[in-house]
């Protein structure tokens, strides 16, 4: 049987915005009596994220936390600079001589041949940069907290395996917009994942687990108890408690409203002048 061998390069250490980066390299050894090892490592992708937003004016007020469990939650909130944040998918990459082969620029200079996780900085983002400044007092800015974990999941094929051609020949999508930014790449499903690890395996598998972890800055940051994980309740549904808690507070008894009363002219009139008062 092929053995895979995964050799991280550094540890884990995120940002102060949740951005990281992992680099690996990938071997694979052949058994004694095989020539080394050449053929395809598949490799399963999936990422879950849990992150806590929070916008603090410029006057230190909180506003209300949102949390971010969605890759499609999270690029809204990043101007879409962070994307596929929750998106599983299978990647390829191609085994020569028992190595994830390097990759060269024109001057010769190594720039690949090692598989990474990643993630950029989730934040707010004007014209496609990250806000991100260590002078957090007298202006509006979002912070977060939260958490990450990216986990691939892999197995190798050599050339000469029975499933090697059946596999290969699969309608991979090798563009770089796409989660696996360039090597070949198909969306996950259930059939796939079965289909590719099926018994007997070729190799062993191998998980690569990678969990970030990172909380709001210590200094100018908000109090984290200040900015728990929201209620399960609106921001019209928490004010609507929150009035009745005070009046019950002053003894006051509150009313339902009545069920299908329509307000009178001047009553539309009056809330109309409130509110313009209030802005």
């Amino acid at each position: 049987m092929y053995r895979i061998d995964l050799r991280k390069y550094n540890n884990i250490e995120a940002g102060v915005y949740g951005d990281y980066t992992v680099l690996k390299e990938i071997h694979v050894i052949s058994p004694a009596d095989v020539a080394p090892a050449n053929g395809i490592l598949i490799q399963k992708v999936t990422k879950r994220p849990n992150v806590m937003w929070v916008r603090r004016n410029k006057n230190g007020i909180l506003g209300p936390v949102k949390r971010l469990t969605t890759g499609d939650q999270i690029a809204a909130h990043t101007n879409h600079q962070v994307q596929h944040m929750d998106t599983d998918y299978f990647e390829i990459f191609d085994i020569s001589g028992g190595e994830y082969p390097p990759e060269y620029n024109e001057e010769g200079n190594e720039i690949g041949g090692a598989d990474s996780f990643q993630s950029g900085p989730i934040v707010e983002y004007k014209r496609n940069q990250a806000q991100i400044d260590d002078d957090f007092l007298g202006r509006d800015i979002v912070f977060t907290r939260g958490t990450i974990n990216h986990v691939g999941t892999c197995v190798f094929y050599p050339r000469d395996h029975p499933r090697y051609e059946e596999i290969r020949g699969l309608a991979w999508d090798d563009r770089t917009d796409l989660p696996a930014n360039g090597l070949p790449y198909l969306p996950y499903s259930p059939a796939l994942d079965e289909r590719i690890f099926a018994n007997p395996l070729p190799s062993n598998i191998v998980r690569h687990i990678v969990n970030v972890s990172w909380e709001f800055p210590r200094e100018g940051g908000p109090d984290p108890a200040a900015a728990a994980e929201p209620p399960h309740t609106s921001i019209i549904e928490s004010r609507i408690q929150s009035i009745r808690t005070a009046a019950a507070a002053r003894g006051v008894p509150l009313r339902p409203a009545a069920g299908g009363r329509r307000r009178t002219q001047r009553n539309r009139r009056t809330c109309r002048a409130n509110r313009t008062r209030r802005n």
